[in-house]
Formats: C-alpha cells, structure tokens, sequence
C-alpha cells in the first residue's frame, strides 16, 4: 500500500510522532523542551559536594543517595561531582552512589572515575611555578597541604607547623576516612609530581598571600570561606591550566554533552558557573554565586540538589 508523501509532510503528523516519541524515551534520555518540541540533548549534571549536595555533616543523605541512584538507572541522568575534596575522601563520602561520569577533584586539578578508580587526567604546576608559591608561604609564615601524584597514585604532605587549623583537618580526615598525611621538612622531600597545594587558617595571612600569588602568572588561585567553621579561610593554588571551568570543559568536550547543568554554593564554584549552560546556586550559597546563577534552589540540608533533579525529570522515591 502506498503512503501518501502529504501525510508525513503533515505537521500534526509530525508533531504526534514526536510527542510519541517523548513519551517512549522520556525515562531513558534527557530532553531540552522548545515550545512544543521536545529535542533530545545529551545532558551532564555536575554537582559541588561540601555546602551543595552533602548535608551540614558532610554526608549524603539517604534521600540523595536514592534519588541519584534511581535518576541514574532509570532516567538516564549523566551525573558527575566537582570538588576541592581528593579522591580519598570523595570516593567514602560517595560509596553507593551511582556517580556514571569520571568527576573534577581538587577543584578540577584532576579528573577521577569514580567507578573504576582512576586518574583520567591531572594537571601538574611546574618547577618554577612552584618555588614562586613557596616563596610566598614562607613569607607569611603558611603550613602547607602538598598533593603530588606519580604513577597514579595521589599522596597529601604537610609542610610547616601543624596548626590547630592543620590538625583539625589532620585529625579529622584520618578518623573519618582514614587518609594518610606525610609530614615533611621540605618540599623537596615530597616524591612524585606536584599537582596542588593548600593552606587554611584565619583570613587576613591568607588574603595577603592570595594577592601576592594572584600576580603571578601561570598560577589559578583559589581564596574562599570553610563551609563549616567560621572565620576559617582556604587557600588553594594550581596550574592555570587546572580549575572547575577547565575540567568541566574537558569533561564535556571527551564524552560529547550537548549541555550541562552545575549546583554550587562557594567561590570556588564560580569558574564552573562560567561555563555551564544552566547553573543553579543553593539556597544556603555566598551572595556572590547567586547572583551568577539562574535560579536559587533548596537547601543542601533539606536535599535542594535531589529535590530539584526528580521534580525536573517527574520522578519519585
């Protein structure tokens, strides 16, 4: 039998085929709506952890947890995490998770798959570039968190005077994740390839070390507030080559997405803003990043990430 070449040209036709369409695919594929088509985009969403996906404890909550897991399997959400955190903590915090796309680490620094427990990538500083983030560190008197890798293998160092800020830090990762710290007397004792060096403590040694180590080139300089202890600042120095926006941009350009939507709450945040295609800031983020966002959602510790996710896609646990 012959069809009439009128009939598929016929735009309620086509229209109908495409809601069809819709409906067929709509759990396993993410569509960008126009009016009243539907076209199919291939979609990352990328989350900050500390402040924005975990809770006031630093966990995931079970109703995050299950909502990404359900979105992931059924949906066919792409969902990936960038951080400031390492991989020694990210991957306990996120065990469970189903996080299906490799993830930024150390700000972008790195770019992990969580899945298979692997380093795609990580961006090193160079010799020079270091010996400059050092002279300003023993200028104002800085302790360091040193992270180098080599062969794979991610390594944390501690240089300096172990600060009740340091030890904090020390105390807790270890109790909590069982990451191992090196302490060292110099830098040069640190084997493997520096990637990434941190420092945190009260604001005004920082800032001034910040401004210093802004002008110099080839550097990205991360200066923002703790999260969870006030008056406690962070200091976090890498390539310029290394940051949220960089890892994301590569992220996007080696698994072809069409579009990408990224939450947030911090400074640090705001590289990974600049390139996303919808940013979304949680109702607890600094002033600055929701200014830069499309729209404000809940909060991190009423799970304002997974509540926006399954309202977007109309699912529920």
């Amino acid at each position: 039998m012959k069809t009439s070449l009128r009939h598929h040209c016929n735009p309620l036709y086509t229209l109908t085929l495409i809601y069809i369409f819709s409906l067929y695919f709509s759990k396993t594929c993410n569509f960008y709506e126009v009016g009243v088509y539907c076209i199919y985009m291939k979609t990352l969403y990328i989350s900050d952890l500390d402040g924005t996906l975990l809770n006031n404890a630093a966990e995931i909550s079970d109703f995050t947890r299950a909502a990404i897991n359900l979105l992931t399997s059924e949906y066919g959400v792409n969902f990936a995490v960038a951080t400031a955190r390492s991989e020694a903590t990210a991957s306990t915090i996120l065990a469970g998770v189903n996080v299906n796309v490799p993830s930024a680490l150390l700000n972008g620094v790195c770019i992990y798959d969580l899945k298979k427990r692997a380093y795609l990538n990580a961006e090193c500083l160079t010799t020079l570039q270091s010996e400059r983030i050092f002279e300003v560190f023993d200028r104002f008197s800085l302790s360091a968190f040193i992270h180098t890798i080599e062969e794979g293998i991610h390594r944390t160092w501690v240089l300096g005077e172990e600060t009740p800020f340091i030890a904090d830090v020390i105390n807790k990762r270890k109790e909590k994740y069982g990451k191992v710290f090196t302490p060292v007397d110099s830098r040069f004792d640190c084997a493997g390839n520096m990637m990434y060096v941190s420092a945190l403590g009260s604001k005004e040694p920082l800032l001034s070390a910040a401004k210093r180590l802004r002008a110099s080139p080839g550097l990205n300089v991360i200066f923002y507030p703790d999260t969870y202890i006030p008056e406690t600042w962070f200091l976090e120095i890498s390539s310029a080559t290394a940051s949220k926006k960089t890892a994301v941009q590569s992220i996007i350009k080696k698994f072809g997405f069409d579009r990408t939507v990224c939450f947030g709450d911090n400074l640090n945040d705001l590289p990974m803003f600049s390139v996303c295609d919808e940013r979304y800031a949680v109702r607890n983020a600094c002033e600055d990043l929701k200014r830069k966002s499309d729209a404000v959602i809940g909060n991190n510790s009423d799970n304002g990430v997974a509540e926006f996710l399954l309202n977007r896609f109309g699912a529920k646990l």
